[in-house]
């Protein structure tokens, strides 16, 4: 049976594995990746793939309980999937992983170095899946308020669309990477789809699964996105020295 686990992506990744020459500069960076130059894009997944690389091969197996400080937020917490045994599918070629990463370009950099890393760990003792998949979520940015309703409509959208074209196999959501502002629609949303959801906190070992709550349940995401009130974005003044 195939596992199919979408993975809210933060940036954990750049942060605990900054290309080199930009250690204390992510800042910094992010400003250069902003500019749109996709060589120095390259440049820097080329170097975070190789370091995570560096660092799972010496991941000991599922006795190997050190969590997502080691690696990211987004691999600890699928590794933590694993050693569980019941979550994910012995054999990485029936797992998949969807990686659901918003629309800045940072978001779209750790997302692809860890599609990379995980498709090139696929036969190690870090082995996860055989496959992973970018998703891109339109909209859905914490710097501009005004838009984010319809992010999270735009992610119902492609999870919709996503089990109405995989009708089959088990689906997880995990939501322990990416903006913690989207938790509890992403909770919301996963439950809509009959979907289990896990989360590993920061400095735990350990998965924290949440099942959906027992029948009747209402799908009420999009009711829940419409009566929320997020606060206008915040006007910066530019300040001369």
């Amino acid at each position: 049976m195939t596992v199919q686990v979408f993975v809210t992506v933060g940036t954990s990744a750049l942060s605990k594995f900054l290309p080199n020459g930009w250690q204390n500069k992510e800042t910094d960076l992010i400003k250069k990746l902003r500019r749109g130059n996709k060589v120095f894009f390259d440049i820097c997944k080329d170097d975070m793939i190789q370091k995570i690389k560096d660092r799972l091969n010496s991941y000991e197996g599922d006795t190997d309980t050190r969590g997502f400080e080691r690696y990211t937020a987004e691999l600890g917490s699928l590794l933590a999937m694993k050693r569980q045994g019941d979550m994910l599918d012995n054999n990485p070629a029936n797992n998949q992983i969807i990686l659901l990463h918003t629309d800045t370009i940072e978001g779209q950099l750790c997302a692809e170095v860890l599609e990379q890393t995980i498709e090139n760990t696929a036969a190690g003792k870090a082995a996860l899946a055989s496959q992973a998949q970018v998703k891109r979520i339109d909209s859905l940015s914490v710097e501009k308020p005004e838009t984010f309703k319809t992010g999270l409509e735009n992610l119902k959208t492609l999870v919709q669309t996503w089990c109405r074209e995989n009708p089959n196999g088990k689906k997880i959501f995990n939501i322990t990477g990416g903006y913690k502002g989207v938790i509890p629609y992403a909770t919301i949303l996963a439950w809509d789809f009959n979907m289990l959801v896990c989360y590993l906190y920061e400095g735990s070992k350990e998965l924290i699964k949440i099942a959906r709550p027992t029948d009747p349940w209402n799908p009420i995401f999009s009711q829940v996105v419409a009566s929320t009130t997020f606060p206008p974005a915040e006007r910066r003044v530019r300040v001369l020295e």
